[in-house]
């Protein structure tokens, strides 16, 4: 039910992410697409994001960062739910991934680039059918937390 590709796989990148998605048990019974960046996907009909389309040409990648990975989770129309599980399946691969040496980010323009161009939903493998989806970004992170940081003890007022 998945399809799995990679582009420019670091070493042991693939394995992680898929041990990640298969510990998320959110995940099991959503539709998932492993998509590339080597399948070149039309941003000129992107018109109402010209600063974002002016960078691709110019080789800088603000849409998905120059991420190695894209999961798209999706789900068909029947699914009265489907926005909502998709997106807690996501959250769960989140939580999931740093336990793989892996870090995740929420794709947000390609999500609005999806939603306004159903030809882009066709051209990353997204059927016709399947209006609820949204795209995660998975790579290694330039980053990492250990701990939480330090935050002031909230006001609560009752009454």
């Amino acid at each position: 039910m998945s399809l799995a590709y990679c582009w420019e796989e670091p070493k042991g990148f693939s394995t992680a992410v898929k041990k990640a998605l298969a510990s998320c048990q959110a995940l099991k019974d959503l539709d998932l697409i492993l998509a590339v960046p080597e399948h070149k996907v039309n941003l000129e009909q992107l018109r109402d994001m010209p600063l974002l389309v002016e960078g691709w040409d110019a080789g800088i990648d603000t849409i998905l960062r120059s991420a190695p990975c894209l999961v798209v989770a999706m789900a068909p129309s029947g699914d009265r739910n489907g926005m909502v599980v998709l997106t807690l399946a996501l959250f769960y691969l989140e939580l999931t991934a740093p336990l793989y040496g892996i870090g995740t980010c929420w794709a947000g323009l390609l999500q609005a680039a999806l939603m306004s161009v159903p030809e882009l939903k066709q051209q990353i493998g997204i059927p016709a059918d399947y209006p609820f989806h949204y795209p995660m970004m998975i790579g290694y992170a330039k980053r990492h937390y250990y701990r939480l940081p330090q935050r002031k003890a909230p006001r609560i007022s009752r009454g």
